[in-house]
């Protein structure tokens, strides 16, 4: 029993001892852990080039902390910083160094406009370094410069780390500059309503001298929140004051956030109606006009830009100049709404029916001797290009029977009953259709 004791006692003793030192492992390890987190990781870079950290740590969810302004890289110095791994943060240290030169190319022939030495940074056509360069005459340039004269100019360029390029030479001319600048722009420029618009980035502006020239656009007549075409004028004057303009168009299209509303439409409407309508007109004949204007305004497409009648009345009269049959039917109940004339729209039944198309319908009579006609301004395909302005419902039953396609004799078809009793009376002369009248 002695024994059994004595051994249980060593047991005891020596599972404590192993005990203890795994708990002096962990607590080793733990702090190998903080240690390591605390010293964080050395990023050595070359200033200016990509810092790709999923390479570094070897997974992609990697990034730097919020805080961290990656400008530093473009500039020699230690920075610590903070980068996410997953969703741990890790303490890093980024080394970035400068051992390149600038890149440079210089012009090989300036002029300067006046006697004034031009700055070696203005002699240079494509620069670049990320932590910026200056430039420096090696050719002794203390002394007066003459009009009318050129000169050889050594030049060489460095960055704050010291880094050199090679020994240029530039021929440079002093002239008296009565030459404008060029303006290079398109004539014709579209923008959206949504866009954010920067003429600079457009136009390139470029002058037989050196030196900055000053760009303005003049575009006090232009809406950029309503579609529609207008002009601007673009100006540029070089440092000796020579002006040049060039008068371009600038056509603003329908963007996201363009939704006319029918004030805006009628604003529009009120500045092209009366070049072809005249109030001495009976409603027939205003019809008439109006068949017209919009058959020769508007380009058939595909498809409308929206199911608004008001928006694609209006882009299609005043911006795209485009659209389906609910083009010219939106842009044709636009005006005869602007000028008062009662109308109904019409759809067709799509009943056994593929497709759908849309027309107008109209009464050039009185409230009370009405006269109701089929008013269809679409451009239809060339096959069976008959008029459709101001037809009697023969005359569209005729036509569809003459039209005969995929649609049957139902390109026409609709729902008699919700609409006022056509009139009989023949106004407007279809020669392709009395082959099929009844």
């Amino acid at each position: 029993m002695l024994q059994i004791k004595v051994l249980r006692n060593k047991r005891i003793k020596l599972l404590k001892t192993v005990m203890l030192t795994m708990s002096a492992l962990i607590v080793l390890t733990v702090a190998l852990i903080i240690v390591f987190n605390a010293i964080g990781t050395t990023i050595k870079v070359e200033a200016g080039e990509k810092l790709d950290l999923s390479e570094i740590f070897n997974r992609n969810d990697v990034d730097f902390d919020v805080d961290f302004n990656k400008d530093n890289l473009n500039h020699p110095g230690t920075y610590e910083s903070v980068v996410l791994v997953g969703n741990k943060p890790k303490k890093v240290k980024i080394v970035v160094t400068d051992t390149k030169a600038p890149e440079i190319k210089v012009h090989d022939h300036v002029f300067v406009h006046s006697t004034k030495l031009p700055s070696p940074e203005e002699l240079v056509s494509k620069g670049y370094d990320p932590d910026g360069y200056t430039g420096k005459y090696l050719t002794n340039t203390d002394f007066e410069f003459k009009i009318g004269k050129s000169y050889s100019l050594s030049v060489v360029y460095s960055d704050p780390s010291g880094n050199k390029t090679q020994t240029y030479e530039v021929k440079v001319s002093f002239i008296e500059d009565t030459v404008a600048p060029n303006i290079d722009a398109p004539t014709d420029l579209t923008f959206a309503t949504d866009e954010a618009i920067s003429y600079k980035s457009i136009i390139a502006v470029t002058d037989n001298c050196i030196g900055d020239v000053t760009l303005e656009v003049d575009d006090t007549a232009v809406d950029y929140k309503t579609p529609g075409v207008y002009s601007a004028v673009i100006t540029a004057t070089d440092v000796a004051g020579n002006t040049s303009t060039l008068t371009v168009n600038i056509h603003i299209t329908a963007g996201k956030d363009f939704n006319p509303s029918l004030e805006k439409l009628n604003k529009k409407l009120a500045t092209i109606v009366p070049t072809f309508i005249s109030s001495d007109m009976t409603t027939e004949e205003k019809c008439r006009q109006i068949y017209t204007y919009v058959q020769k305004s508007i380009t058939y497409a595909p498809q409308s830009i929206s199911h608004d009648y008001v928006e694609v009345a209006y882009d299609a009269l005043f911006v795209s100049g485009e659209g389906d049959c609910f083009a010219y039917f939106s842009a044709a109940k636009a005006i005869l709404d602007y000028l008062g004339i009662e109308n109904m729209d019409i759809e067709r039944s799509e009943d056994n029916v593929e497709g759908t198309h849309f027309w107008n319908y109209v009464n050039i009579g009185t409230k009370n001797e009405p006269a109701w006609y089929h008013f269809d301004c679409t451009e239809l395909t060339h096959d069976y290009n008959e008029t459709g302005c101001l037809l009697t419902n023969v005359q569209v039953k005729a036509y569809d029977t003459w039209r005969y396609d995929s649609l049957g004799t139902n390109f026409r078809q609709y729902d008699k009953t919700k609409y006022p009793k056509a009139a009989t009376k023949i106004i407007t002369e279809t020669p392709n259709l009395k082959d099929y009248m009844d």
